[in-house]
């Protein structure tokens, strides 16, 4: 003979769905706390990024954008450290260089004056920045700087008086040890092509000593200390140099050269 199990009491039901409609509503409450926190920290955590940064850079706050990601701020509020901080700013200052500014940073503690675990930012350099470094060597004292497509072209003359006959020098750009080093690969003395391995055997051999050379234009010592330079791109509005560094204090980007902002070294040029 089957058996048939006695319903559950009426009360019990009405127990178990209170206490899952109880369970839903704190589950919901809890998530727009969670949310209504995140958004409040994300938008304080912001705004006090972009101040610190404004004012370290000399530029506007309205010329700052930050960008903390996409993921949830909440833990990254509880461990007060921004895993990631993107800040695009326009006309900023970055030691002695001047210029439109990307930088992205990891490990950004939220308090002040505590250093970055790593940041990396690029800097465009116009091309009248590039002449007022390039006029400290010797070399491009009286040379003019023309910035194309991934290369550089170095006019000068050779020769004196009514005899001086234009150069202009071919070359490719690259980052090393703290400097913008500029490598001729061709020359153009008056109508005359040589690449720089042919001019050597020409009667313009002395332009492969001077500007015809290998030519260092330094940055480093224009950069805040603890940062170095990495990579240069060449384009017709100027040269993004990229520079990263460790231990690097965000709101201090600004600071003169002199300024220690971190372990890193900026180069030996």
């Amino acid at each position: 003979m089957t058996s048939v199990a006695a319903p559950a009491p009426r009360g019990r039901r009405r127990r178990a769905r209170a206490l899952v409609v109880a369970l839903v509503v704190v589950v919901v409450l809890v998530a727009a706390a969670w949310i209504a926190i995140d958004t409040a920290g994300r938008s304080i955590a912001t705004d006090a990024v972009r101040t610190r940064v404004a004012q370290s850079l000399g530029v506007d706050p309205a010329a700052v954008a930050v960008d903390l990601g996409s993921g949830s701020l909440v833990p990254q509020l509880i461990a007060q450290r921004a895993d990631d901080v993107k800040v695009d700013a326009t006309g900023a200052s970055l030691g002695q260089i001047t210029g439109d500014l990307r930088v992205r940073a990891e490990g950004v503690p939220f308090a002040e004056g505590a250093p970055t675990q790593k940041l990396t930012a690029v800097v465009t350099l116009t091309p009248e920045q590039i002449a007022s470094l390039a006029g400290r060597v010797d070399a491009l004292a009286d040379a003019r700087i023309v910035l194309g497509d991934g290369g550089v072209r170095i006019e000068s003359s050779f020769g004196g008086g009514g005899l001086a006959l234009p150069v202009s020098v071919t070359a490719t750009a690259s980052a090393d040890d703290g400097a913008i080093l500029l490598t001729p690969t061709h020359a153009k003395v008056g109508t005359l092509d040589f690449d720089i391995a042919a001019l050597r055997s020409s009667p313009f051999a002395s332009l492969v000593d001077t500007v015809a050379g290998p030519q260092r234009i330094c940055v480093a010592s224009s950069l805040p200390q603890g940062l170095e330079l990495r990579s240069v791109s060449v384009h017709p509005d100027g040269v993004d140099a990229t520079v990263s560094g460790r231990d690097v204090v965000l709101g201090t980007l600004g600071s003169a050269p002199r300024a220690t902002l971190g372990s890193a070294p900026r180069g030996t040029c």
